[in-house]
């Protein structure tokens, strides 16, 4: 997932990335005589590889690399392979990590920009504790910070993780999710430029999922999937 909002930005951002949604207030194009600057957005799952069939103390290791194409990204389930992950990094700038299962919700910020204000929220809903998507093994959330572009430029940037499973008490606990964090983009974001990036667990198809109308339309955000790949066409039942 990544949401843009570019009403107080002349940057250009140039979309090259991993991503479930974005968003942005005005129409995304690519003007090569102005700045740009590139963003990513990664689910490494990281989970201890006991618990997990994924190779992440593989597979960390050759997302490392990959990561220097971009001039920010945001990774989510970065927990025990952190380490890995940052290996082969050349940015200047990566947010503190915040530990491993059961202690350490799982997001980060690797960046070219110098970052401020990090601060890391916790989701007031979640459900399942082992099973339904185990959300409260650790202390799911957001995550947010300000880059500073260049002199007097700056973003608020934020990644996600919501609640993952597929019962009823998950739909309920991720659309709180979706909510919390609109919330908190209106209360500490107004007029502001503003990227969100990260794993929604959502989809456009499922009607129990709100991410479209709670945080995309409340924030007067566009989804870059949807403009510059579906031809502004919304996903009906059947598609991805």
């Amino acid at each position: 997932m990544f949401l843009y909002n570019s009403n107080k930005v002349r940057l250009v951002l140039v979309l090259l990335s991993l991503v479930l949604v974005v968003g942005i207030k005005e129409p995304l194009t690519v003007n090569a005589s102005e700045n740009t600057f590139t963003v990513s957005t990664y689910n490494v799952a990281g989970l201890p590889d006991v618990i997990t069939s994924e190779n992440p103390q593989i597979n960390n290791v050759k997302i490392s690399p990959l990561l220097n194409n971009y001039d920010f990204i945001a990774v989510q389930e970065d927990f025990e392979y952190h380490n890995d992950l940052i290996k082969h990094t050349t940015h200047p700038y990566v947010t503190s990590h915040s530990g491993n299962v059961p202690f350490g919700d799982g997001m980060n910020f690797i960046s070219n920009f110098p970052m401020k204000d990090v601060k890391r929220v916790t989701w007031r809903e979640r459900h399942g504790l082992l099973g339904n998507g185990n959300d409260e093994l650790t202390p799911k959330g957001f995550m947010y910070s300000q880059l500073t572009i260049e002199p007097g430029v700056y973003i608020d940037v934020y990644t996600l993780h919501t609640d993952a499973g597929g019962d009823s008490d998950s739909y309920a606990a991720r659309r709180d999710n979706i909510i919390q964090l609109s919330e908190y983009i209106d209360t500490h974001s107004s007029g502001n430029a503003v990227i969100v990036l990260g794993d929604t667990n959502s989809r456009y198809t499922r009607e129990a999922d709100n991410f479209e109308t709670e945080l995309l339309e409340a924030n007067d955000l566009q989804d870059p999937w949807i403009e510059l790949v579906r031809n502004g066409m919304i996903p009906s039942n059947g598609d991805a």
